[in-house]
């Protein structure tokens, strides 16, 4: 089985209703401006987020504060609820004081927080911090999106995307530095990364293994005119990818690993594990006519995709209703095919019904920009644009 059933919901039928996607943009960002914590001053998190003896409220990119900021400054257009919320300034203030270790981590450390006070408020000083821990991420062993280089990678092309020359030089060394770290996968013959996260794991997808790692990595070096590195990137993925894919008929899925363990056989659709990251990450920077192979997986995991339907975990990006949107999305883009931009609205009004859902159960909502109602609306946004992101990684 390419899926565990028990792990998606039914489809039920809900129209596209262009006004109410853009209804609940801006009810997220209503309920995101009143949901402060009076006294702490950030926003409480959600149980589904918490751990146990954890803090009240988180600070990073991926599940925090920071990653709030972030989208609220993505969503503008729709409400302005900026001046109403914490400055990334006393985000960045509680971080350092909480001693947290994951310091050059992107997407939960004081990396990507600084990559969000450089997008809000930058400054040199800033900058210079921020260059510091892109530098100690390349060295660390964790070697994926979230903990490590790549991730700090993606961050600064972003950075130097967006009109900051001074990122580019940057991005060169990093990507050189990610490149060394390559090792090769026997049954694929693929140069790929072992990731050191609690052992050394030699994970498949988007978050944590070699699939965000190769999107990353051909995204910034297409735009460096690396083409000779791109080319290699794209053929190692090629075997990498086709080695390790589990086919049935016209669907694709990957386990989390490729190491053969218990854990790492389990095959889940998420963004961070599985197709859906496999489509999001990848899709969209390797055409059809670089790599017939891929193109023929990146068709195969979006039909499973929209087989497996809706995930029961709830709207999020990461491992949420909202990631498997945004794949049938980034297909609608690839093939240019109605029929995926029509899935990707149905998974759209689906997931605001969710959301409503949760609301009900929990009684609040959920400040996150990965695992929570932030995502959720960044999805919406993409989809009213027909044009899907993947924030803090790519455009």
């Amino acid at each position: 089985m390419l899926y565990s059933p028990e792990r998606h919901l039914r489809y039920t039928s809900h129209p596209w209703n262009e006004s109410h996607v853009r209804d609940t943009i801006c009810d997220i960002l209503h309920r995101t401006r009143d949901g402060l914590d009076s006294v702490e001053g950030f926003w409480p998190i959600h149980p589904n987020d918490a751990h146990k003896d954890g803090p009240r409220f988180s600070l990073p990119f991926y599940y925090g504060a920071a990653g709030v900021l972030w989208a609220g400054r993505e969503l503008a257009n729709f409400v302005q609820i900026e001046p109403d919320l914490p400055t990334i300034d006393e985000v960045l203030t509680q971080h350092l004081r909480s001693g947290d270790s994951y310091s050059d981590s992107p997407f939960c450390g004081e990396l990507g927080i600084r990559f969000v006070k450089q997008g809000l408020a930058p400054s040199a000083e800033n900058s210079s911090a921020l260059k510091v821990l892109i530098r100690q991420a390349a060295e660390n062993s964790c070697r994926e999106i979230l903990y490590g280089g790549p991730g700090a990678l993606a961050m600064a092309h972003l950075l130097w995307r967006s009109g900051d020359q001074s990122y580019r030089e940057i991005c060169v060394e990093t990507a050189r530095q990610i490149l060394a770290q390559r090792e090769i996968d026997e049954p694929s013959g693929a140069r790929i990364w072992i990731q050191q996260l609690g052992r050394h794991r030699k994970f498949i997808g988007a978050a944590h293994g070699s699939a965000g790692n190769f999107g990353v990595l051909i995204r910034a070096l297409r735009d460096l005119g690396e083409a000779s590195s791109v080319q290699e990137l794209i053929g190692d993925a090629e075997k990498f990818l086709n080695t390790h894919a589990v086919v049935e008929g016209d669907m694709a899925n990957w386990r989390r690993g490729a190491d053969g363990t218990e854990y790492d056989s389990l095959t889940v659709v998420h963004w961070c594990h599985g197709a859906t990251g496999i489509v999001t990450d990848l899709s969209g920077c390797i055409p059809a006519s670089e790599s017939p192979v891929l193109d023929d997986l990146f068709l195969k995991a979006a039909n499973l995709v929209w087989k497996a339907g809706p995930l029961e975990k709830g709207v999020s990006l990461c491992h949420g209703t909202a990631g498997s949107g945004l794949a049938c999305l980034k297909m609608f883009e690839r093939s240019r095919g109605e029929m995926w931009l029509e899935r990707a609205r149905g998974l759209a009004m689906f997931a605001i019904e969710q959301y409503h859902s949760n609301l009900a159960k929990f009684g609040r909502a959920r400040f996150s920009l990965w695992t929570g109602d932030l995502g959720l609306a960044i999805f919406l946004r993409d989809v009213l644009n027909e044009r899907g992101t993947l924030p803090g990684v790519s455009s």
